[in-house]
Protein backbone atom coordinates (compact mmCIF):
# COMPACT_ATOMS: atom_id res chain seq x y z
CA UNK A 1 0.00 0.00 0.00
CA UNK A 2 1.33 3.00 -1.25
CA UNK A 3 0.03 6.45 0.65
CA UNK A 4 1.08 9.65 -1.01
CA UNK A 5 1.61 12.48 1.46
CA UNK A 6 2.48 16.53 1.65
CA UNK A 7 3.66 18.55 4.32
CA UNK A 8 3.22 22.33 3.54
CA UNK A 9 4.66 25.25 5.32
CA UNK A 10 6.51 28.12 5.00
CA UNK A 11 10.61 28.37 4.93
CA UNK A 12 11.44 32.30 6.42
CA UNK A 13 14.95 31.77 6.60
CA UNK A 14 18.00 29.35 6.28
CA UNK A 15 17.56 27.59 10.04
CA UNK A 16 13.85 27.09 8.73
CA UNK A 17 15.12 25.60 5.54
CA UNK A 18 17.99 23.32 7.21
CA UNK A 19 14.77 21.42 9.55
CA UNK A 20 13.33 21.00 6.48
CA UNK A 21 16.29 19.28 5.21
CA UNK A 22 17.11 17.82 8.48
CA UNK A 23 13.78 15.34 8.12
CA UNK A 24 13.76 15.12 4.14
CA UNK A 25 17.36 13.48 5.32
CA UNK A 26 16.05 11.07 8.67
CA UNK A 27 12.82 9.88 5.71
CA UNK A 28 15.44 9.29 2.55
CA UNK A 29 17.46 6.74 5.12
CA UNK A 30 14.45 5.15 6.24
CA UNK A 31 13.39 4.41 2.68
CA UNK A 32 16.91 3.39 1.65
CA UNK A 33 16.92 1.01 4.90
CA UNK A 34 13.06 -0.19 3.76
CA UNK A 35 14.35 -1.04 0.15
CA UNK A 36 11.95 1.37 -1.18
CA UNK A 37 15.31 3.20 -3.33
CA UNK A 38 19.34 2.14 -4.48
CA UNK A 39 21.16 3.50 -2.75
CA UNK A 40 22.42 6.97 -4.08
CA UNK A 41 25.61 5.89 -5.70
CA UNK A 42 23.89 2.94 -7.26
CA UNK A 43 20.97 5.28 -8.94
CA UNK A 44 21.02 6.87 -12.06
CA UNK A 45 19.28 10.09 -11.45
CA UNK A 46 20.75 13.04 -12.83
CA UNK A 47 20.21 16.62 -11.80
CA UNK A 48 17.17 18.94 -13.58
CA UNK A 49 16.14 22.22 -12.12
CA UNK A 50 13.02 22.09 -10.55
CA UNK A 51 9.71 22.59 -12.63
CA UNK A 52 7.17 25.14 -10.41
CA UNK A 53 4.67 24.58 -13.14
CA UNK A 54 2.42 21.92 -11.16
CA UNK A 55 3.15 23.78 -7.59
CA UNK A 56 3.61 27.99 -8.65
CA UNK A 57 6.23 29.16 -6.35
CA UNK A 58 6.49 26.31 -3.74
CA UNK A 59 9.86 24.58 -3.13
CA UNK A 60 9.20 20.40 -3.75
CA UNK A 61 11.25 18.05 -1.59
CA UNK A 62 11.35 14.77 -3.58
CA UNK A 63 12.30 11.76 -0.94
CA UNK A 64 14.48 9.13 -2.77
CA UNK A 65 12.00 6.75 -4.12
CA UNK A 66 9.98 9.76 -6.34
CA UNK A 67 13.60 11.19 -7.35
CA UNK A 68 14.28 7.53 -8.60
CA UNK A 69 10.57 7.33 -10.11
CA UNK A 70 11.58 10.98 -11.96
CA UNK A 71 14.93 10.45 -12.68
CA UNK A 72 16.25 13.69 -12.09
CA UNK A 73 15.84 16.09 -9.10
CA UNK A 74 17.20 19.11 -8.27
CA UNK A 75 19.85 20.30 -4.79
CA UNK A 76 17.15 19.14 -2.00
CA UNK A 77 16.28 15.68 -3.69
CA UNK A 78 19.92 14.80 -4.33
CA UNK A 79 21.59 16.16 -0.73
CA UNK A 80 19.42 14.40 1.11
CA UNK A 81 19.42 10.95 -0.58
CA UNK A 82 23.04 10.84 -0.30
CA UNK A 83 23.02 11.50 3.32
CA UNK A 84 20.62 9.06 3.89
CA UNK A 85 22.12 6.43 2.17
CA UNK A 86 25.59 7.17 4.12
CA UNK A 87 23.73 7.09 7.01
CA UNK A 88 21.69 3.48 5.87
CA UNK A 89 25.22 2.01 5.75
CA UNK A 90 26.31 3.17 8.77
CA UNK A 91 28.33 6.40 8.11
CA UNK A 92 27.95 9.30 9.86
CA UNK A 93 26.38 12.14 6.91
CA UNK A 94 24.52 15.44 6.91
CA UNK A 95 22.52 17.55 4.42
CA UNK A 96 23.53 21.16 4.70
CA UNK A 97 22.22 23.81 3.42
CA UNK A 98 24.47 26.94 2.01
CA UNK A 99 24.12 29.99 0.48
CA UNK A 100 25.52 29.95 -3.46
CA UNK A 101 26.15 33.06 -4.74
CA UNK A 102 23.70 34.17 -7.79
CA UNK A 103 21.46 31.19 -6.95
CA UNK A 104 20.26 31.64 -3.42
CA UNK A 105 19.84 28.13 -1.33
CA UNK A 106 21.71 24.99 -2.07
CA UNK A 107 22.18 22.05 -0.19
CA UNK A 108 25.23 19.83 0.09
CA UNK A 109 26.31 16.84 2.38
CA UNK A 110 29.01 16.95 4.92
CA UNK A 111 30.75 13.20 6.24
CA UNK A 112 33.97 12.04 7.34
CA UNK A 113 36.44 10.26 4.97
CA UNK A 114 38.55 7.25 6.28
CA UNK A 115 40.99 9.75 7.81
CA UNK A 116 38.26 10.59 10.26
CA UNK A 117 38.55 14.81 8.82
CA UNK A 118 35.24 16.60 7.52
CA UNK A 119 35.07 16.73 3.69
CA UNK A 120 31.94 17.92 1.54
CA UNK A 121 30.62 16.86 -1.24
CA UNK A 122 27.71 18.35 -3.73
CA UNK A 123 25.96 15.51 -5.66
CA UNK A 124 24.21 18.17 -7.47
CA UNK A 125 27.74 18.75 -8.80
CA UNK A 126 28.27 14.93 -9.77
CA UNK A 127 24.48 14.73 -11.50
CA UNK A 128 25.44 17.50 -14.31
CA UNK A 129 24.28 20.62 -12.61
CA UNK A 130 27.60 22.37 -13.59
CA UNK A 131 26.63 21.10 -17.42
CA UNK A 132 22.80 22.70 -16.72
CA UNK A 133 22.72 26.28 -18.65
CA UNK A 134 21.86 28.91 -16.64
CA UNK A 135 18.45 30.43 -16.69
CA UNK A 136 17.55 33.22 -19.03
CA UNK A 137 16.10 36.28 -18.13
CA UNK A 138 12.62 34.87 -19.41
CA UNK A 139 12.60 32.00 -16.79
CA UNK A 140 13.91 34.39 -14.16
CA UNK A 141 11.19 36.61 -14.75
CA UNK A 142 8.68 33.92 -14.62
CA UNK A 143 9.98 32.02 -11.61
CA UNK A 144 9.44 35.76 -9.98
CA UNK A 145 6.13 36.43 -11.46
CA UNK A 146 4.82 33.17 -10.38
CA UNK A 147 6.17 33.66 -6.92
CA UNK A 148 4.96 37.17 -6.68
CA UNK A 149 1.79 35.53 -7.77
CA UNK A 150 1.49 32.70 -5.30
CA UNK A 151 2.21 35.70 -2.22
CA UNK A 152 -0.26 37.64 -3.23
CA UNK A 153 -3.05 35.01 -3.34
CA UNK A 154 -2.22 33.64 -0.09
CA UNK A 155 -2.17 37.19 1.32
CA UNK A 156 -5.93 37.58 -0.38
CA UNK A 157 -6.84 34.24 1.92
CA UNK A 158 -5.52 35.55 4.89
CA UNK A 159 -6.98 39.07 4.56
CA UNK A 160 -10.07 37.27 4.27
CA UNK A 161 -9.86 34.93 7.22
CA UNK A 162 -9.20 38.54 9.68
CA UNK A 163 -11.88 39.95 7.67
CA UNK A 164 -14.58 37.29 9.32
CA UNK A 165 -12.78 37.21 12.55
CA UNK A 166 -12.54 39.09 15.91
CA UNK A 167 -10.14 41.59 15.61
CA UNK A 168 -9.57 41.50 19.50
CA UNK A 169 -8.05 38.21 19.41
CA UNK A 170 -4.07 37.94 18.49
CA UNK A 171 -4.88 34.97 16.31
CA UNK A 172 -6.57 38.10 13.98
CA UNK A 173 -3.19 40.39 14.41
CA UNK A 174 -1.16 37.74 13.67
CA UNK A 175 -2.48 36.43 10.18
CA UNK A 176 -2.54 40.48 9.62
CA UNK A 177 1.19 40.60 10.15
CA UNK A 178 1.84 37.18 8.12
CA UNK A 179 -0.09 39.15 5.33
CA UNK A 180 1.67 41.91 5.47
CA UNK A 181 4.69 39.92 4.89
CA UNK A 182 3.69 38.21 2.06
CA UNK A 183 2.38 41.47 -0.07
CA UNK A 184 6.17 42.60 0.81
CA UNK A 185 7.30 39.10 -0.55
CA UNK A 186 5.38 39.69 -3.75
CA UNK A 187 6.32 43.57 -4.11
CA UNK A 188 10.14 42.10 -4.06
CA UNK A 189 9.60 39.52 -6.38
CA UNK A 190 7.93 41.77 -8.99
CA UNK A 191 10.80 44.18 -8.15
CA UNK A 192 12.98 41.79 -9.47
CA UNK A 193 11.01 41.58 -13.31
CA UNK A 194 12.91 43.10 -16.09
CA UNK A 195 12.34 43.40 -19.77
CA UNK A 196 8.49 43.36 -21.04
CA UNK A 197 7.71 41.20 -17.94
CA UNK A 198 7.18 44.52 -16.27
CA UNK A 199 3.84 45.16 -17.01
CA UNK A 200 2.69 41.37 -16.02
CA UNK A 201 4.02 42.27 -12.69
CA UNK A 202 2.11 45.85 -12.76
CA UNK A 203 -0.96 44.47 -12.68
CA UNK A 204 -0.58 43.17 -8.92
CA UNK A 205 -0.15 46.34 -7.63
CA UNK A 206 -3.73 47.26 -6.95
CA UNK A 207 -4.52 43.88 -5.60
CA UNK A 208 -1.23 44.51 -3.68
CA UNK A 209 -2.56 47.61 -2.45
CA UNK A 210 -6.06 46.58 -1.26
CA UNK A 211 -4.71 43.83 0.56
CA UNK A 212 -2.01 45.57 1.98
CA UNK A 213 -4.57 48.54 3.39
CA UNK A 214 -7.34 45.46 5.01
CA UNK A 215 -4.33 44.08 6.92
CA UNK A 216 -2.66 47.31 7.97
CA UNK A 217 -6.00 47.95 9.29
CA UNK A 218 -6.79 44.87 10.65
CA UNK A 219 -3.11 44.89 12.26
CA UNK A 220 -3.99 48.17 13.91
CA UNK A 221 -7.76 47.73 15.49
CA UNK A 222 -6.03 44.56 16.99
CA UNK A 223 -3.53 46.83 18.51
CA UNK A 224 -5.50 49.27 19.31
CA UNK A 225 -7.84 46.93 21.41
CA UNK A 226 -5.24 45.12 22.71
CA UNK A 227 -3.77 48.89 24.49
CA UNK A 228 -7.13 49.62 25.78
CA UNK A 229 -7.67 46.41 27.42
CA UNK A 230 -4.17 46.88 28.74
CA UNK A 231 -4.94 50.38 30.29
CA UNK A 232 -8.77 49.05 31.67
CA UNK A 233 -6.60 46.61 33.10
CA UNK A 234 -4.19 48.93 34.61
CA UNK A 235 -7.57 51.10 35.81
CA UNK A 236 -8.83 48.35 37.74
CA UNK A 237 -5.78 47.22 39.54
CA UNK A 238 -5.63 51.22 40.87
CA UNK A 239 -8.79 50.70 41.84
CA UNK A 240 -8.56 47.62 43.96
CA UNK A 241 -5.46 48.83 45.60
CA UNK A 242 -7.08 52.34 46.40
CA UNK A 243 -9.85 50.29 47.79
CA UNK A 244 -7.62 47.67 49.69
CA UNK A 245 -5.97 50.67 51.43
CA UNK A 246 -9.54 52.50 52.39
CA UNK A 247 -10.29 49.40 53.94
CA UNK A 248 -7.44 49.26 55.84
CA UNK A 249 -7.46 52.90 57.30
CA UNK A 250 -10.98 51.86 58.15
CA UNK A 251 -9.52 48.57 60.26
CA UNK A 252 -7.07 51.02 62.28
CA UNK A 253 -10.05 53.77 62.88
CA UNK A 254 -12.06 50.93 64.61
CA UNK A 255 -8.84 49.55 66.66
CA UNK A 256 -8.29 52.93 67.75
CA UNK A 257 -12.06 53.62 69.16
CA UNK A 258 -12.05 50.26 71.30
CA UNK A 259 -8.62 51.17 72.93
CA UNK A 260 -10.80 54.27 74.31
CA UNK A 261 -13.58 52.49 75.13
CA UNK A 262 -11.71 50.42 77.17
CA UNK A 263 -9.27 52.99 78.76
CA UNK A 264 -6.33 52.93 77.32
CA UNK A 265 -5.71 56.96 76.40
Amino acid sequence: MRIPFAILGYCRDKRDIQHAINAATDLAEHQVRRGYAPLWWRSRARYRREDHDTFPGVERINLPEEVEAMGADDCDGHAPYLAGSLRAIGHPARAIVVRAPGVGYHVIVGTRNAQGRTIIIDPSARRGMLDQPKPTVGAMNQRNLLRSRAALARAGQLVRQVESMDPSTHAARALGMEALRLIRVSQQADDAVTGTDIEVGIKHRHKRKKARRLATEAEENAALIERKARARARIAKARRAAMESEADEADEGDEDEGYEDEGYQ
